[in-house]
This record gives structure tokens, C-alpha cells and sequence, in this order.
């Protein structure tokens, strides 16, 4: 298993990815959002990603909670780090990733 493989299992199974904080619906994360996310993590970078994750309101504000928490984990990726087109593909495709067998 190579370290993208470890990351996404990482992901699927932590909890404060899909339901953050208490009393929660699970996060269902929006093809848009996640998309918007995307680009702005691989244009640039961990920053600006966190600052627009904690700057939304509402629905995306959830969201976010969720990402952010993908994020820290990315920090952890030297792949991701090195080449955040993967970070960005991973991001994009985390609504699927709740589904696949990993």
C-alpha cells in the first residue's frame, strides 16, 4: 500500500472528516464546493485553502469543517505537499470515497 493509498483509508475512516463537531447530520459534500476547493488548494496551497474554508457561512461552513480536517492530514502527505494536483483530485472525488471499498 503506498502512502496516497494509506492517506484516502485515513480519510474514509476518521469520523471528523464526515461528521465534524456534536449532534451532527453526516456531511454531505456538494460536487461545486468540492471542486471550488480543489482548484484553490492546487493554485495555492494549504494557506489560502484554509482561509477560505474558515471564511464560509452556512451549508459550506460544514463543509469546510470537514475539509479542514482533510487538510491537516494532507500536511502530513509528502506526495501532497510535492505535487498538490493530487491533493486537488483527491479533494474533488471525496464525495466518492465515502462509497469505495479503499
Amino acid at each position: 500500500m503506498d502512502n496516497i493509498e494509506k492517506l484516502l483509508k485515513e480519510i474514509k475512516e476518521d469520523p471528523s472528516v464526515w461528521n465534524p463537531g456534536k449532534k451532527r447530520e453526516p456531511i454531505y459534500f456538494s460536487g461545486k464546493f468540492l471542486d471550488t476547493v480543489g482548484d484553490i488548494f492546487e493554485k495555492h496551497g494549504f494557506g489560502t485553502t484554509k482561509v477560505y474554508l474558515i471564511n464560509q457561512s452556512g451549508r459550506d461552513r460544514v463543509q469546510g469543517e470537514g475539509l479542514l480536517k482533510v487538510l491537516e492530514k494532507f500536511q502530513r502527505c509528502p506526495e501532497i505537499i510535492n505535487n498538490r494536483s493530487i491533493g486537488r483530485f483527491v479533494i474533488k472525488t471525496l464525495d466518492t470515497l465515502k462509497k469505495m471499498e479503499v
